[in-house]
């Protein structure tokens, strides 16, 4: 709903006179990538670090640390620990698979809106 809304707004305002084949796609394109590094790349990167701590022995000292100010965040820390370790490289190309799908429906979405000027 969010994100329509803001398509609807940015199609009645900025972009008015520019509705062409080429913002539509540009339009697209741009909100599911931000979309798709928002979601995925963040938690993704977040993932490497912590596979980085893990391998080089550093992740411990965090534990350590942890344990130490903050006993009761001992159990979302095992929590990382455990999907970590449980994570595939099937996994990741799902994910990847998905923010394909989604930057699609958006460059789609945005043509639509583009195309039917008489509904917006």
């Amino acid at each position: 709903m969010f994100e329509e809304t803001g398509r609807l707004v940015a199609f009645k305002t900025v972009l008015k006179k520019r509705r062409n084949k080429e913002t539509s796609i540009s339009y697209g394109i741009g909100h599911g990538g931000f979309e798709g590094i928002l979601i995925s790349g963040i938690a993704y990167v977040q993932y490497i670090a912590y596979a980085v701590m893990i391998n080089t022995g550093t992740f411990g000292t965090v534990i350590d640390r942890a344990a130490s100010q903050a006993p009761e965040q001992i159990g979302s820390i095992e929590a990382v620990v455990n999907t970590l370790t449980s994570f595939l490289f099937a996994d990741l190309g799902i994910a990847f698979v998905e923010r394909i799908f989604a930057v699609l429906f958006h460059i789609g979405a945005s043509f639509y809106a583009c195309k039917n000027k008489k509904n917006f």
